[in-house]
């Protein structure tokens, strides 16, 4: 501000040219003084502390820890690499580091969509000892971010199972699995108990009524198709389809193999994108997510001829083989009718195909442009000419499903506890 006011007394005085040309020399000495005082970039250092896993939408802590070798006291305004799909919270961050100190940042981040990432660059801002420059310092910092489906929906079963209120997300409980060849113990009876299953010579034994207790039938196979192509690429609100069928696909892999059942997995887009074969045990379901939570719908078509072939070569003992894709295409789906049809034959397919609630609003809308009308009359020829190819698979020993991709995993798990308890795998 000294500089300004005397550049206005020179307007009135031609005698304040010198002072105002000493004080602009001192002002500049000033800066280029403080100039040498701005920190460089070796003067600092930068290590990123963060889990390896994420999980989508949780936000997790993630450390930067800043290292100095300066000898006096700075501030620092601290922030990080954020990607695209990411949200952070608590950056930037200013705080002071001490001389030949070290600064924990700390911030939460959180990853909107599941995959792999690198987090990648750092950035410091620093400033002069006096203030009148400012440097902004870039170190990298290279680190993969895997995240994972969020998992939480299975922590949520375990803790209702474990509960008997599985019925709270949808889950049917059905009470008489398995046959009668297949008893895993005696207990004794209670209430809600079928008094056919009585063991009455246990009865008398002990004094009190003991009833049998059946378990479902254990180590038997479900393998999963997974439909990767760019059909799954429709969305429900902010997820694709294919995320509802990752998702869904998980859930119910953790039910099966509490149950002792084998579960394997089989990704096709245009060509084999992942598979695993079917085996049971904790390591599986680890196989299963880690195999899964970086997969994402290709823009090509999935070859399903293909993909029945490939597995036709490596799987010929009798399985539940869930098949879960959206087709809208004539030949697409005589395609996986013929060949779901054919795996009847030493198979029990399971054809859930995804229903897409936009073009079953166009085929309920009152249209009142001629436009409106044609697309009516589209969606409503599509969804009768689906209705009638799914019947007819039907009746050929298919199992099929329509289902909204938000209502997938309740559903698929019903069928599922529907097949063992009905005995039909």
């Amino acid at each position: 501000m000294i500089p300004a006011v005397l550049s206005t007394a020179v307007l009135f005085s031609p005698a304040a040219r010198m002072p105002v040309l000493a004080a602009d020399a001192v002002l500049l000495v000033l800066l280029l003084a403080d100039l040498w005082t701005v920190p460089k970039h070796r003067h600092f250092s930068v290590v990123r502390e963060l889990p390896v896993t994420f999980s989508v939408g949780h936000f997790h802590t993630v450390r930067l820890i800043v290292s100095s070798v300066l000898r006096r006291n700075i501030n620092l305004r601290t922030t990080d690499y954020r990607p695209d799909n990411g949200e952070t919270r608590d950056l930037p961050c200013n705080a002071g580091i001490g001389a030949s100190g070290r600064l924990a940042v700390d911030y939460r981040l959180a990853m909107h969509t599941r995959g792999q990432y690198t987090l990648e660059t750092v950035y410091i801002q620093v400033s002069s000892r006096l203030g009148l420059w400012q440097r902004r310092l870039v170190y990298d910092c290279r680190d993969t971010v895997h995240v994972y489906p969020d998992l939480k929906t299975i922590s949520q079963y375990a803790l209702l199972a474990r509960r008997n209120q599985s019925n709270l997300i949808g889950i049917r409980s059905l009470h008489r699995t398995g046959g009668d060849n297949e008893l895993e113990r005696l207990r004794e009876y209670r209430s809600d108990d079928d008094f056919r299953k009585i063991a009455w010579k246990a009865t008398a034994k002990h004094d009190k009524l003991i009833s049998k207790a059946f378990q479902v039938t254990q180590n038997q196979s479900v393998i999963f198709m997974l439909d990767c192509g760019r059909m799954m690429l429709n969305k429900v609100g902010n997820t694709t389809f294919l995320d509802d069928a990752l998702d869904a696909t998980l859930l119910l892999s953790y039910i099966a193999l509490k149950n002792s059942d084998r579960v394997g997995l089989l990704a096709f887009s245009e060509r084999i994108e992942a598979y695993v074969p079917p085996n049971t045990g904790g390591d599986q379901m680890k196989k299963l997510i880690h195999t899964s939570y970086n997969r994402f719908p290709s823009t090509n078509i999935a070859d399903y001829r293909g993909a029945f072939e490939f597995l036709n070569q490596r799987r010929r003992k009798r399985c539940m083989l869930i098949l879960i894709a959206n087709v809208i295409d004539e030949q697409v789906l005589q395609t996986i009718d013929a060949h779901l049809t054919r795996a009847t034959a030493y198979h029990l397919p399971v054809f859930v195909i995804l229903r897409d609630r936009e073009v079953e609003r166009m085929a309920e809308a009152e249209p009142k442009t001629e436009t409106q009308y044609f697309r009516r009359a589209a969606a409503a020829e599509y969804l009768l000419w689906r209705h009638k190819a799914i019947e007819n698979m039907k009746k050929r020993g298919v199992l099929c499903l329509e289902l909204h991709p938000e209502n997938l995993s309740a559903s698929l798990i019903n069928e599922y506890l529907r097949v063992k308890a009905a005995n039909l795998l």
